[in-house]
């Protein structure tokens, strides 16, 4: 399945009005924007405009903003998933040492995306 998520943002909300001052009027547009920005923590995460001051985002907090953008232009059908996975140095390398060091074959790791119409969407890196 090959699944889009896409709509106009016309809402005047805050994170709407953020992707609109960039020209940024659909989710489409919107989420190839947050997908293309550095992956790095935010300085204030309970605000998600940090993510647009900051220039970056995580996994939680890239999915939120699309979420809330979601939310406030009436798409109510997208839902925010934390989902578990077992890291190990297969699927992130950077963390094989470590886990070696202390003979971990994997560690659990908690990791957010979307979910519409039972497709993931993983907007979190290129």
């Amino acid at each position: 399945m090959n699944i889009q998520i896409n709509f106009e943002i016309t809402s005047t909300y805050d994170i709407s009005s953020e992707f609109i001052k960039r020209d940024l009027y659909t989710f489409h547009k919107a989420a190839d924007f947050i997908k293309k920005l550095p992956y790095g923590r935010n300085t204030n995460k309970n605000d998600l405009l940090t993510v647009f001051n900051d220039g970056c985002g995580t996994c939680s907090t890239k999915h939120a903003v699309l979420k809330q953008v979601a939310d406030k232009n009436n798409f109510l059908n997208i839902k925010l998933v934390m989902g578990i996975f077992k890291m190990n140095g297969n699927n992130t390398p950077a963390v094989a040492e470590v886990l070696k060091k202390h003979n971990l074959s994997y560690i659990p790791e908690a990791h957010n995306y979307l979910k519409f119409n039972n497709e993931i969407f993983d907007y979190t890196k290129t």
